[in-house]
Order: structure tokens, then C-alpha cells, then sequence
């Protein structure tokens, strides 16, 4: 009940074949009840991007863990035993012409465009392989007829230009 206090929502165990880690930034794993990187590794995690070599080095530990990008922390008491509470991403912010930006603050204005739900809108920066500028992506999830997002997707860039001031 606490001013501050946010709801995180317990994502489980992973399936099988998959193992599943949380490590410190020297990719030491962390205890129970601890926040750390999420990583995976299984036959059913990518093994590389294609035709993007650099990118695969970095998306990987030595050893081959898959980093994820997302932080949580394993969460073991009386109701549940070692399950994957994903607390956010480990670079949450977005930096565009020099501003800091909160990938779940423009998610949340993207959330208010009708036609694009929360959870359903991702929020990352992108950097084209030769520049040094990172530029801000987002993502919906739509489900319906091509003609008809245009406009939403209009309307998302207009939000976001008006509560965030980013183009």
C-alpha cells in the first residue's frame, strides 16, 4: 500500500530445455530473491543474428548465455519457488538528441493511442550500423486490417511528439 510501491507480476519457470540465470554485470550469477541480467541458454534460444556477426558477439556470453536485456530476479517464498519476476530492462533509458527518455514512459503514452494496448507496445533505440545516432522504435502489436494502421501509426508519432517531445 505503499506511495511507491509498484506491481511486478511473477513470469514463472522456463520451459523446458531452456536454463535460466541472473547474473551481476561480471556475469556472476546472483542469489534467489536478488536482481539481476536475465540470461538463457537451450536448444530452443537463438544462436545468432543472421548476417550480423558483431551483434551476435555482443548478444552473447563467452560460454554462449543468451543476455536478454531484461532484469528480474528470482523469487523464492511460501507461495513460489524460484520464479522469474522481470523487474525491467537493464537499459531502460533512451537517449535522443541528447535527452534522457524512459522506455516505459513512452510506452504508457503510446498505450493511450486507441488501437495500441500496454503490453502490447515495446519502446527500444536503434542505431543504424554506421552512426553514431541512436534513434527511438516502437513497436505495436496489430492484429487487424494493414490500410487501417497508417493512421494509428500516425497518431502514435503525434503522442509521443506532444507528451515526450520527440519526433
Amino acid at each position: 500500500d505503499h506511495a511507491d510501491a509498484i506491481d511486478l507480476m511473477h513470469v514463472g519457470q522456463p520451459i523446458q530445455d531452456v536454463q535460466l540465470r541472473l547474473v551481476d554485470d561480471n556475469d556472476t550469477e546472483v542469489g534467489a530473491n536478488t536482481v539481476g541480467h536475465v540470461q538463457l541458454k537451450g536448444n530452443s534460444v537463438t544462436s545468432r543474428i543472421y548476417g550480423d556477426e558483431t551483434t551476435t558477439k555482443a548478444l552473447f556470453t563467452p560460454d554462449g548465455w543468451l543476455k536478454t536485456g531484461d532484469s528480474g530476479a528470482l523469487i523464492s517464498n511460501e507461495q513460489t519457488d524460484r520464479s522469474l519476476v522481470i523487474v525491467g530492462r537493464i537499459k531502460d533509458v533512451l537517449i535522443s538528441s541528447g535527452q534522457n527518455f524512459y522506455a516505459h514512459d513512452i510506452e504508457a503514452f503510446v498505450s493511450e493511442v486507441d488501437g495500441a494496448e500496454l503490453g502490447m507496445v515495446a519502446v527500444a533505440s536503434v542505431q543504424e550500423p554506421d552512426s553514431t545516432v541512436e534513434q527511438v522504435a516502437v513497436f505495436v502489436v496489430y492484429r487487424k486490417d494493414l490500410d487501417d494502421f497508417a493512421p494509428l501509426a500516425h497518431e502514435v508519432r503525434a503522442t509521443i511528439s506532444a507528451r515526450a517531445g520527440l519526433d
